[in-house]
């Protein structure tokens, strides 16, 4: 009985200490260099780990997840309505694999897929109503 215990306290301390810390702060704390897209902290730092960023307490601007200040892995942006706005994969700051791009009332405006940053294949993009607008 006490082994079993033990071993089910063990489990659960080992799948905790797995498990990724979230960081939220307000989207007013972060530095976005547009150009290089690097996410810095107001002392210049470079965002590390994954975090979450907010318009206000309660409407989330970004869900990302960074390495050394780039996007890396999935992430997701708002807008300040709370509406999704963008969300893709991301490999060291660059774009990787289906980006969506959304109407700030939540219809898809475009689907595009890349390869190290670049557009790959088809893309379509998406009238206000989510008929096609263009395949290319």
């Amino acid at each position: 009985m006490i082994k079993t215990l033990l071993s089910i306290i063990l489990t659960c301390l080992l799948f905790q200490s797995c498990q990724e810390s979230v960081y939220e702060s307000p989207i007013s704390d972060v530095i976005i260099d547009n150009e290089s897209r690097v996410f810095m902290c107001l002392d210049s730092t470079l965002i590390n780990g994954k975090h979450q960023f907010y318009f206000t307490d309660s409407i989330i601007a970004i869900d990302a997840s960074f390495v050394e200040g780039k996007l890396n892995g999935n992430s997701m942006f708002y807008y300040p309505s709370g509406i999704l706005s963008e969300q893709g994969f991301w490999i060291n700051g660059s774009r990787e694999g289906k980006h969506t791009s959304f109407w700030n009332y939540g219809v898809i405006s475009s689907n595009k897929n890349y390869k190290d940053d670049k557009l790959q294949g088809e893309s379509f993009s998406y009238w206000q109503d989510g008929s096609l607008y263009m395949k290319s």
